[in-house]
């Protein structure tokens, strides 16, 4: 009897510590951190990097842009970071040089991915422009879609995603907090 005792609080013992090492939570700003050195380690040695937007998508699942310039070129890049087993995975989701605006306040960047099971577009950026507290989208198919802007650096970003479609945008808007347009982008994605 006694041996069941021990096994059991054995067992749950176990069970306890799997279950707290499956459920680590990281706080964004170390995320964040690991994020950067995955970059420098693993696409480019680039040091101004800047984290513009974190997103959680769901439990242990993010998505980030990230902005650099080499040689006063803008890069960025859309990665998706998963948390499995108390680990962090970075996969690259898009990137490269971003479209700037006529005005170069802000970037302009989408990637998508189609296949018979699944389907999404994301139009992302990055925002130089301090004034600017909201970017409007629109669709090819005349869907429209407001965010805020994220300023979690000295660079803002923001990021639309869009299941079941991939067909591309007309154009990208900014405004300020006041609802002024400050810039439109047309017909940069699709």
């Amino acid at each position: 009897m006694k041996k069941k005792k021990i096994f059991l609080i054995f067992i749950l013992g176990i069970i306890l510590l799997l279950s707290t090492a499956c459920s680590t939570n990281y706080d964004e700003n170390t995320l964040k951190s690991i994020l950067i050195k995955e970059i420098k380690e693993n696409i480019l040695p680039a040091e101004n990097i800047k984290v513009v937007l974190l997103k959680k998508f769901n439990k242990n699942e993010y998505v980030a842009i990230c902005n650099y310039d080499i040689v006063n070129i803008n890069y960025e890049d859309l990665v998706q970071i998963n948390i499995k087993y108390g680990k962090v995975n970075v996969y690259g989701l898009g990137g490269g040089i971003g479209k700037t605006s006529p005005d170069q306040k802000m970037t302009i960047s989408s990637t998508s991915y189609d296949s018979e099971k699944f389907k999404f577009l994301m139009v992302y950026g990055t925002v130089f422009d301090k004034r600017i507290a909201k970017v409007k989208v629109v669709y090819v198919d005349g869907k429209e879609e407001v965010s805020d802007v994220s300023y979690e650096s000295d660079l803002g970003g923001y990021l639309f995603y869009r299941e079941n479609y991939v067909k591309g945008f007309k154009r990208v808007e900014a405004y300020d907090k006041n609802g002024n347009l400050i810039e439109r982008s047309d017909q940069l994605g699709g």
